[in-house]
């Protein structure tokens, strides 16, 4: 008897059969914080990577990991070490530029994509916005405004058709002819660090709840980065102050942070600095000083008295705004910050105050 698609089962089997073939066939251990991701590690050497995706893989590796594949029977080929990479599946697309550094990107995707008309459905609507929900694996800058998207309910569809219908089909024009292609250079190990910016925007949604985000990247001692985490999402807990979301938000942060360098700490073997940077003064004092602080306190600060900048404040950290990157995971029109800022792979927001503890 075999277990066939749509049967409950079949899932688990499949999912049981694949980790028990690259663990034992092929010496591979997935990521604790991925279990969809396998690694076959050599000392402290990524030589091997393989991606499950539902029923598709997407491997890669050396010469060494493409032979002992091929003795499994499977089908993998490797190219020349100094030919192009070129790669698609699932609606990416990477490939090598003349630099040696990868380049990630959806284009070919996003431009199969049809605005919708006027008298579009419901079931319509939903369709379009789940294949533009799609790009939120490349596309930083597009989180906020499908985030937003993700919240029209059917009343409000119902009673706002127009307006829902052309607010998608504007996100969709934007992410067409604002293009973006992530850089995915190589960094220097010994120097390496987590580097995390966050911010909330305090009832900022349909439903009057918080709009949460936060961006992280892995950066080296030349300012090379690549962004490793992004996310815009809804607070699902109403709170009373700007304040309580501001800790919110920097504690998720520091959560996906803080597994991002446990995973490469535990593959190199290496201690990983996190720095991870706020514009709450509040916070940032809280935190600096090693206080505790209670639900009044937090009631008090509010976002007009945080923003206003002071001359003589030698604690005062990310002054510039235009320089934040975690731009438009919060606002609806917010400057394109992200869109320079995610194609290159360079780095040089600067602090002027850090916290040093031992």
């Amino acid at each position: 008897m075999k277990l066939l698609y749509g049967i409950c089962d079949a899932g688990d089997l499949w999912a049981l059969t694949m980790d028990k073939y690259h663990r034992l066939s092929l010496g591979m251990t997935p990521l604790r914080s991925e279990p969809a991701l396998y690694l076959k590690l050599e000392g402290d050497k990524v030589i091997g990577l393989s991606g499950l995706y539902v029923d598709d893989l997407l491997r890669a590796g050396n010469q060494s990991f493409g032979a002992q594949s091929r003795k499994k029977h499977e089908v993998f080929d490797m190219g020349e070490e100094e030919e192009e990479l070129q790669c698609t599946s699932t609606g990416f697309e990477l490939h090598r530029d003349g630099h040696g550094n990868i380049r990630q990107h959806q284009t070919p995707y996003l431009r199969q994509l049809e605005c919708l008309s006027r008298d579009a459905t419901l079931s319509e609507f939903r369709s379009m916005r789940m294949k533009l929900a799609w790009l939120s694996h490349t596309r930083a800058d597009c989180l906020f405004e499908i985030s937003q998207l993700a919240q029209i309910t059917e009343k409000i569809f119902n009673n706002e058709k127009s307006g829902c219908i052309r607010r998608l089909n504007k996100a969709a024009r934007f992410a067409l002819k604002h293009s973006l292609i992530i850089s995915i250079s190589k960094l220097d190990i010994r120097s390496l660090k987590v580097v995390g910016y966050y911010d909330s925007s305090f009832a900022n949604n349909i439903d009057l709840s918080t709009k949460l985000g936060y961006i992280m990247f892995l950066v080296d001692a030349g300012d090379r980065s690549v962004p490793m985490a992004f996310r815009s999402y809804k607070d699902r807990r109403f709170v009373s102050s700007a304040m309580t979301d501001e800790v919110i938000a920097f504690s998720d942060m520091f959560d996906t942070a803080i597994t991002l360098a446990e995973e490469i700490r535990s593959i190199k073997k290496r201690h990983i600095t996190l720095q991870l940077l706020t514009d709450s003064k509040s916070l940032f004092d809280v935190i600096s000083k090693g206080s505790r602080t209670s639900e009044n306190r937090l009631m008090l600060d509010w976002p007009p008295t945080r923003g206003i900048p002071r001359q003589n404040d030698k604690q005062h950290w990310l002054r510039e705004e235009q320089r934040k990157p975690r731009r438009r995971f919060d606002q609806a029109n917010a400057p394109g910050t992200l869109q320079r800022f995610l194609p290159t792979d360079h780095i040089d927001t600067k602090a002027e105050h850090w916290i040093v503890r031992t």
